[in-house]
């Protein structure tokens, strides 16, 4: 969460104050479900995509385009940040294909917590598209 924003779970719907004294209400199951996940602290994008497939049953690709579209939402109306992408481990004997196909993930901060600079190109980039 952004560490000027206010969150709080109420019967379901999450209210986030912004610094802007802007009030928002996200009520829509996967919403709050990703704003559940920040609130707790930093969230690994890759783990909050493999929740969204878990939990609503949709591909990895559609549940990784819309939590994009979705933080791109959050981070312009300073609800979150998003943090640089993460170092990639080191390779190992015991690391997943997966993960290592995938790239390397970026974090968003939680509430309270300094902010990285935002990954400013694509979040632009995909917030004006989900404008039009």
């Amino acid at each position: 969460m952004h560490p000027a924003a206010a969150a709080r779970e109420v019967a379901g719907e999450i209210f986030v104050v912004t610094d802007d004294r802007g009030l928002h209400r996200l009520e829509v199951p996967t919403a709050v479900t990703i704003c559940r996940s920040l609130m707790a602290g930093p969230a690994d994008r890759e783990a909050l995509v493999a929740q969204l497939v878990a939990d609503f049953e949709v591909e990895w690709d559609v549940a990784a385009r819309d939590l994009d579209a979705f933080v791109a939402l959050l981070v312009e109306r300073r609800i979150a940040v998003q943090c640089a992408p993460t170092p990639p481990p080191p390779l190992s004997a015991a690391a997943d294909s997966t993960t290592l196909s995938r790239g390397r993930p970026s974090t968003v901060a939680p509430l309270g917590q300094p902010a990285a600079p935002p990954v400013a190109a694509s979040v632009a980039n995909e917030a004006a598209q989900h404008e039009k």
